[in-house]
């Protein structure tokens, strides 16, 4: 009867296509082409060139609060380096405090 076909991972995201929240109990992580980003609650952390051999470098990570500034405009990540710390699969990289 053939092989089984396993289920793909993660959630769907065709709720959020019809402005419904994600029913998901993780972040969201993201990577392409060396770049990658984690989605929490209303935490954006986004990394530009970190998904390499190299492995994670802080001063390349970005920290955004989504719902303040929805159009990722503010790196939080600056503000006060080292006082908080976000943690995702890829690496724990230090943050700044809102």
């Amino acid at each position: 009867a053939g092989e089984k076909i396993m289920p793909l991972e993660g959630v769907s995201l065709r709720p959020a296509f019809k402005g419904q929240p994600l029913d998901r109990s993780e972040p969201l992580y993201v990577e392409h082409q060396n770049n990658s980003f984690a989605r929490e609650g209303k935490w954006k952390l986004v990394g530009r060139g970190v998904a390499g051999a190299k492995g994670a470098d802080p001063a390349k990570w970005e920290l955004y609060d989504m719902q303040s500034d929805r159009t990722a405009t503010y790196d939080l990540s600056k503000a006060k380096p080292g006082s908080h710390r976000f943690t995702t699969r890829h690496a724990v990289v230090p943050v700044a405090r809102r």
